[in-house]
C-alpha cells in the first residue's frame, strides 16, 4: 500500500507535466515515461521491474514533495505503516461495524487509509503450484498420499477466502488510538 500510495502521487505529478522536479526522478527515467501522457506503452511498461522502482525510490528520497520523500524514506528504512484488521474486536459483523465508523470519525495526526476488500485464507494447500507439489502437507488415504485438504472437511472448509477490512496507519499511536476507542 506504501508502494501504491508512492506511485499514485508520482502519476499525479507526471500528468500534471510541471510536477516533474518535485518528485527527484531524472528525465527519461522509466517511472516518468511511464507516467507521462501518453507513456503507458508496453515498451514503458516492460522496463519497470524490481531494480528499477528500488532504484527510483532511493532517488524520491530526496523529492521536494514532502510526501514522496517521506514514504521513500520510509521504505528505504523498513518503517512501514501499522496495520489494524478489525477482527481484533471480535468476528460479529455490527460490532465490527460499529468499530469501523468510530474509526472513520476519529481524527489522526498522519494520513491513515482503510482497505474494506483485505482478503485472507486461513489454510490453503501448501505450495498450491505444481513446482511445490513436494511442500504440499499430504496424508495417506490406504496407500495413496493425498493433499489433507481434499480428505478433512474441517481443513477444507478454512480453505475459502475471508474478507475483512484494514486500516493503515502512519504511526504506532495512531494505530492503538483507534484500537481504544
Amino acid at each position: 500500500h506504501m508502494i501504491q500510495r508512492l506511485l499514485t502521487i508520482v502519476a499525479k505529478h507526471c500528468l500534471s507535466g510541471s510536477g516533474f522536479s518535485k518528485i527527484a526522478l531524472k528525465p527519461g527515467h522509466p517511472l516518468r515515461e511511464f507516467f507521462s501522457r501518453g507513456g503507458d506503452t508496453l515498451k514503458n511498461y516492460l522496463v519497470l521491474d524490481d531494480v528499477v522502482l528500488m532504484g527510483a525510490i532511493y532517488e524520491m528520497a530526496s523529492s521536494e514533495d514532502r510526501e514522496i520523500s517521506e514514504i521513500a524514506k520510509r521504505l528505504m528504512d523498513r518503517r512501514l505503516y501499522k496495520t489494524l484488521d478489525l477482527s481484533f474486536v471480535g468476528s460479529d459483523e455490527g460490532t465490527q461495524k460499529l468499530r469501523a465508523r468510530r474509526i472513520d470519525n476519529m481524527k489522526f495526526r498522519k494520513y491513515h487509509f482503510k482497505d474494506e476488500s483485505a482478503k485472507n485464507r486461513i489454510y490453503s494447500e501448501i505450495g498450491g503450484d505444481e513446482d511445490r507439489m513436494h511442500k504440499r502437507l499430504h496424508v495417506l488415504d490406504g496407500d495413496v498420499p493425498t493433499e489433507i485438504s481434499r480428505l478433512s472437511k474441517i481443513i477444507d472448509s478454512l480453505a475459502p477466502q475471508r474478507t475483512f477490512t484494514r486500516y493503515y496507519f502512519e504511526s504506532e499511536s495512531d494505530r492503538d488510538k483507534a484500537m481504544s476507542k
